[in-house]
């Protein structure tokens, strides 16, 4: 094909799945390692003032008497070095640690974690950091399984791209070709162009599915769609790329027709 725009278009598309893939598989792997530090943290309670410990909900747990747990500065530094620098990629730039802990995991678990507030440690706070972080983990999954499936589409079309240059080349003049390699060519272009068709017809479905990966994971393909491809000029780029081969088929076999009347 001599047109660039559908090729540029699927290959910025296919870059930025392939940045979002790998920025993905660094977080996962960031998250791993700030669950395995959070679970080597003691949670040997430490007695309030008074001798006894508060149980119950890890916010109810009991102050330290002159500074703040030593094992809450820890968890927070541990995300810090692991987490934050992957949260804040995204929105490229800098924000507070607690306002990067709380969009993560939750309000209540960044005000357990903040030095003002003076929490313990506590194995109900372990397990609430350990369970925010699999949710997290869960989210990112899924949002790489939606992406896989883009990433499928953007090489099916891709390839029926590389495919038409030999089935679009110009047809030598009619003295020089028998009708029938020109239908033969013709053939070849209705089936792409079907490969096409059938191509925008599946991509709508995809576009207005949810992707599922647990009862607390889901995520809408076309949510995901904006956010990836916010960059480009168009919302669906293995749409539009697609409509374009399709009018190019439909451009050559138009050609093909009309040569084959002259033969």
């Amino acid at each position: 094909m001599n047109d660039k725009t559908a090729e540029t278009l699927i290959d910025e598309a296919q870059q930025l799945v392939i940045d979002e893939r790998k920025a993905i598989a660094d977080k996962l792997a960031a998250l791993d390692r700030f669950a395995k530090g959070v679970t080597k943290i003691s949670t040997e309670t430490h007695p309030s003032p008074t001798g006894s410990a508060v149980a119950g909900n890890f916010l109810n747990s009991s102050p330290m008497s002159v500074s703040n747990d030593d094992r809450i500065r820890r968890v927070r530094s541990l995300f810090a070095e692991t987490v934050q620098p992957h949260s804040i990629a995204d929105i490229g730039r800098s924000e507070p640690l607690l306002v990067t802990i709380q969009e993560e995991f939750n309000e209540e678990i960044a005000l357990a974690l903040s030095p003002s507030t003076n929490h313990q440690f506590t194995p109900q706070l372990q397990r609430a950091i350990c369970s925010a972080t699999e949710r997290c983990k869960s989210d990112l999954r899924v949002m790489d399984k939606g992406l896989a499936i883009e990433e499928d589409d953007l090489e099916y079309v891709a390839e029926l791209r590389k495919s038409l240059p030999d089935k679009l080349s110009a047809a030598p003049d009619a003295s020089e070709i028998h009708s029938t390699t020109l239908v033969n060519q013709y053939e070849k272009i209705e089936h792409c162009k079907r490969q096409c068709e059938q191509l925008t017809i599946d991509r709508q479905s995809t576009v207005h599915a949810t992707i599922n990966h647990s009862p607390e994971g889901n995520l809408s393909h076309s949510f995901l769609l904006d956010y990836i491809y916010q960059s480009l000029d168009v919302d669906y780029p293995v749409l539009s790329a697609t409509i374009q081969l399709i009018n190019h088929c439909e451009t050559h076999q138009q050609t093909i027709c009309e040569r084959l009347i002259d033969n």
